[in-house]
Order: structure tokens, then C-alpha cells, then sequence
């Protein structure tokens, strides 16, 4: 790493931790004000409620990194516009496209951080977070869990297991277990469909042992259990706990994995198009109209909201269409901020 790498490097760390700091110091600012009344109605002291902000943080940060990423890159240029250092280096016989290959690769080594911490900190972390907020302060406990696409959820009185569908009281690999309390087979059964209708548990391919009775083989069946689907309650935000690494290797047989994954690695990468276009967008602007700080962190700020947007409706797009890959709709944002990145790069004349 030459000198230039070291300085261009050392700049684009400054900013990015000071924007980083700024932008996450609000968000658990209001984060705070918003939260606070919740865990004192629930008995709670605000101690908690700092301890519940302290294990949001790692999310915060992943949330807020690509718009930091952009900020810090954007401010970076910006800087050494103004100083005048850009000019030097022109005059010393460096291209503009030698200062900007340095920042474009500090920002891909942050985006594989926050990647990295994404596998590995940050869901641990989500996890306490959602425990102190909705075991703790909601007093909405899940009573279910997934391991390998497979759903398992302790009822009444057995556990079931079982593979959620798109249809809502639709399951496959259905099973049902309960014990007496001398730790026996109180009932068992297996069933390849089962599907919840007008109080009734209706079973396709069906494998039924009961206490005292001959197993049983049946194809079609009907059955009434403790459980209503109603109450097989899993949080939504189940997926947000789960490393990128278990998503990677659920993709294949659970949808709502697949698309999760491509939606967190998706945002993860995120800052890297918008730096993209950032950057050239900043330096068309400084040279036609001497723009500064003043204008670069607006339009900045303005040209993440349009991504996000985007990208937005394009997760939300994902999630409709059952038929097309996630990763089609995902990382369209990522596609248009390249070509138009590599646009503007053209007209910049690096």
C-alpha cells in the first residue's frame, strides 16, 4: 500500500466512523424516546431500555451502513476538492481515477465487514434484542422454533412438527407427539399433508399409534388435536436471528429463507452501487457548478433514498412473485446503480 493508499484510506475511516457515529446516535435517540414508555408501563427500568439499545446497535449499524458508505466516499472527494489536494495530485501526474479506485476499495472492505458481522455478531445480538422487547416488554412469547425448515411448536399437550406452506392451514411433514406423564406414547402420528378445516386436522398418508391400540395406516383421515394453527405462533422477525451461513443452506427448502438471505445480502452490498454513482455524480457537480459539502451530502442523502426506495420495492416484488427467484428483484437496484455509475464515469473522463 503505497502513501496515497494510506492517506486516501486513513480519510474514508475518519468519515465513516464520524458519520457513522452521528446517524447512529440518532437513530437510538429516537429509538430511545420511542421505546422508553413501553418498558416503564411494562415495569421496567430505562437501565433496560439501555441495555435493549446496546444490543441493537450491531443492527442499527448494518442498517444505516450503505448510506454511510456513499456519505463517507462523497465527503472524502469532497474534501480533497476543496483543499485544493485534488488539483495537486493532478499536477504531480495522478488520475482521478487513482484517487478513486483507494476509497471504492475501502468501501467494499466495509461492506465485508458489515457482512461479516451480519454472520456473526449481529444475530446473536438481534436475538437478545427481541427477546428484552417481546418476551420481556410485550409478553409475546413464541412458543415455536425452526431447525432446517422444519417448524417444531410445543402445544397443549405434545409438540408438534411440521413444514409451513404458502397456504395458511396447509402443513407437510406433519407430525403430532404426546406422552403420559410416566414419559410413554400417549398418542403419535405422522401424516405426508395435513391441512386445518372447520375444527378438524384432515391427514393425507397417515400414521396413527395410539395407547393400548394397533398402529394404524390411512390414507385420508380427520383427527381433532389441542392445537389450532392460530396458535402456532413463530415471530416474523424469526429469520433476522438466523446467521447467513444457516440461510445459505435453508435457501433450497424454505422460500421465505431464500428470500431473506438475498434481502440482507442485497442491503448488505448495497453501499458499494451507491458509491458508484455517487462518486462521479459528486465530481460532475463540483466541476460544473463548484459544488461543496453543502450540496454533496443533500444530494447524496437524495440519491440514497431513491436506492433505498428501490430497492424496497423490489424485496417487496420478491416476496409476491412465488415463481421468479428472489435474487432477480433483489439485486436490480445493484444493476441500475452500476449502469448508471459506469454512465456518469464516462462522462467524468477519469
Amino acid at each position: 500500500m503505497t502513501l496515497l493508499d494510506r492517506y486516501l484510506a486513513n480519510m474514508f475511516t475518519r468519515n465513516l466512523l464520524l458519520v457513522l457515529a452521528a446517524l447512529a446516535g440518532i437513530y437510538l435517540l429516537i429509538d430511545f424516546i420511542e421505546k422508553v414508555d413501553d418498558f416503564l408501563e411494562a415495569g421496567k427500568s430505562a437501565l433496560s431500555c439501555l441495555h435493549y439499545l446496546a444490543f441493537k446497535l450491531p443492527l442499527i449499524c448494518e442498517q444505516i451502513m450503505p448510506v454511510c458508505l456513499l456519505l463517507a466516499a462523497v465527503i472524502c472527494v469532497a474534501v480533497l476538492s476543496h483543499n485544493r489536494e485534488i488539483l495537486a495530485m493532478h499536477a504531480c501526474g495522478i488520475t482521478l481515477a487513482r484517487i478513486i479506485v483507494p476509497i471504492m476499495a475501502c468501501v467494499a472492505a466495509a461492506s465485508l465487514l458489515t457482512a461479516a458481522a451480519a454472520q456473526w455478531l449481529t444475530p446473536a445480538a438481534t436475538a437478545a434484542t427481541n427477546r428484552i422487547w417481546y418476551e420481556e416488554v410485550k409478553n409475546e412469547k413464541a412458543r415455536g422454533t425452526v431447525i432446517r425448515g422444519m417448524t417444531f411448536h410445543r402445544g397443549a399437550e405434545g409438540i408438534y412438527a411440521f413444514r409451513r406452506t404458502d397456504e395458511k392451514n396447509l402443513f407437510t411433514a406433519f407430525s403430532y407427539a404426546a406422552r403420559n406423564p410416566d414419559n410413554s406414547i400417549k398418542v403419535f402420528l405422522s401424516a405426508r399433508r395435513a391441512r386445518w378445516d372447520n375444527g378438524l386436522w384432515r391427514l393425507e398418508d397417515v400414521f396413527i399409534e395410539r395407547e393400548g391400540a394397533d398402529p394404524l395406516f390411512l390414507k385420508n383421515t380427520a383427527v381433532s388435536l389441542p392445537d389450532r394453527p392460530e396458535e402456532f405462533f413463530l415471530p416474523p422477525y424469526h429469520l433476522d436471528e438466523v446467521p447467513l451461513s444457516t440461510l445459505l443452506a435453508q435457501k433450497n427448502r424454505d422460500r421465505a429463507a431464500a428470500l431473506t438471505l438475498q434481502k440482507r445480502l442485497s442491503f448488505l452490498f448495497l453501499g458499494i452501487p451507491l458509491a458508484l454513482v455517487g462518486l462521479p455524480l459528486l465530481i460532475l457537480m463540483i466541476r460544473r457548478w463548484n459544488a461543496g459539502l453543502a450540496v454533496a451530502i443533500p444530494a447524496s442523502c437524495v440519491l440514497a433514498f431513491l436506492a433505498w426506495g428501490w430497492w424496497s420495492f423490489s424485496i417487496a416484488m420478491a416476496a409476491s412473485r412465488t415463481a421468479a427467484p428472489p435474487a432477480l428483484f433483489a439485486w436490480s437496484a445493484h444493476a441500475a446503480c452500476l449502469a448508471a455509475g459506469l454512465f456518469l464515469f464516462a462522462k467524468v473522463r477519469l
